[in-house]
C-alpha cells in the first residue's frame, strides 16, 4: 500500500506538551488513540480502547460535514 510512518524525535518534549493528555487512564504516557475533526485538530485522545466514546465523537464529526462544517 505504500504507507509509511514518519518517526520524530521530540528532544525537548515540545510536541509531547501540545499533545499530552493530562493524566492517562492507564500507566501509559502516550495516547494510542487519536482522533483527528473535520477541521483538523486532534477532537479526542484516549490511552485505552473505548469504542462507544470513539464512536460517538465519530459521529459527531461526520454530522458536522453533512451540515456544512457548522457545530451542533
Amino acid at each position: 500500500m505504500g504507507l509509511t510512518y514518519p518517526i520524530l524525535y521530540d528532544e525537548s518534549a515540545e510536541l509531547l506538551a501540545i499533545y499530552d493528555p493530562g493524566k492517562p487512564p492507564t500507566n501509559s504516557k502516550y495516547p494510542q488513540d487519536y482522533i483527528i475533526g473535520v477541521d483538523g485538530t486532534v477532537v479526542y485522545v484516549n490511552t485505552k480502547y473505548e469504542p462507544d466514546e470513539m464512536i460517538a465523537v465519530i459521529e459527531d464529526e461526520l454530522a458536522k460535514m453533512s451540515d456544512g462544517g457548522s457545530t451542533p
